[in-house]
């Protein structure tokens, strides 16, 4: 796997290249960096090409310095990336935050994809209620720190936490070493974000749907209704997963994800 860097604005960025084929990049969610998408790698890159970038402040990444880290930054980011690779396109895919980076850039550049996916994401803006709990987030984050923050909150991400205890303290650990900063800059992004459903509404490319029955984070019912918005849908769901099918589990994930590649 080989480890390269670029500078966009004056922030040092990290990505990591694995495998060959055709290129698909995987966009880690909050909280997370590139180790997020390591077992799917090991299991698919003999067929592929991962580019996996650590978003700022996350895994290589250095922390972000200047204005808003708004999602249309974080895709600006993604798109040097690639044409830093000499890609003409790729296939794009999220977990979490990162699909939200993922439908910001289908939307910014529409002719750099090759097909989209969204894993436990969602394209509609956050609703008042999720809006309260994130501004909620934002003060326990403040007042605790980012490691008491995770330790509260990555628990509730699985279906089955305690079947996982070894997997949730890693997550934790690397978690804890993202700046309180950092975390608060995602957060406020978050919440700003447009609905970007219209962009997958009008999505020409192959679009898939990774859903958790027992996600708290992207309720199941929302997740539904985004099965139709475009013309050419591919569905997963996980019924015994809540927001973490990749780890809850891997081996359908795995194996879910590698068709839904195989058939780009």
């Amino acid at each position: 796997m080989a480890v390269k860097e670029i500078y966009f604005e004056e922030n040092k960025l990290s990505y990591q290249i694995s495998g060959e084929g055709i290129p698909v990049v995987l966009l880690h969610g909050f909280g997370e960096d590139i180790g997020i998408w390591k077992e799917f790698v090991a299991f698919a890159q003999f067929r592929f090409q991962f580019i996996l970038p650590d978003l700022p402040g996350s895994g290589l990444s250095a922390s972000w310095r200047g204005d808003g880290l708004t999602k249309e930054v974080l895709a600006k980011i993604v798109h040097q990336i690639i044409a830093a690779e000499r890609l003409t396109d790729c296939i794009l895919l999220g977990h979490s935050m990162g699909g939200y980076v993922a439908l910001a850039f289908a939307e910014l550049f529409p002719e750099k994809i090759r097909a989209l996916g969204l894993i436990h994401s969602t394209a509609y803006a956050d609703s008042p209620e999720k809006i309260i709990a994130r501004k909620k987030s934002i003060e326990f984050i403040k007042m605790h720190g980012s490691r008491a923050f995770f330790e509260a909150s990555i628990p509730g991400l699985f279906h089955q936490p305690d079947f996982f205890k070894n997997e949730i303290d890693a997550l934790v650990e690397k978690a804890a070493g993202i700046s309180p900063e950092t975390l608060i800059g995602y957060y406020e992004a978050m919440m700003k974000r447009p609905d970007r459903s219209q962009a997958v509404s009008s999505l020409q490319q192959p679009f898939a749907l990774f859903i958790g029955v027992h996600d708290q984070a992207v309720p199941f019912e929302q997740s539904l209704t985004q099965t139709y918005l475009a013309p050419i849908s591919h569905v997963k769901i996980f019924r015994n997963s809540g927001h973490m099918a990749m780890i809850e589990e891997k081996n359908n994930f795995n194996q879910a994800l590698f068709d839904f590649l195989s058939t780009v």
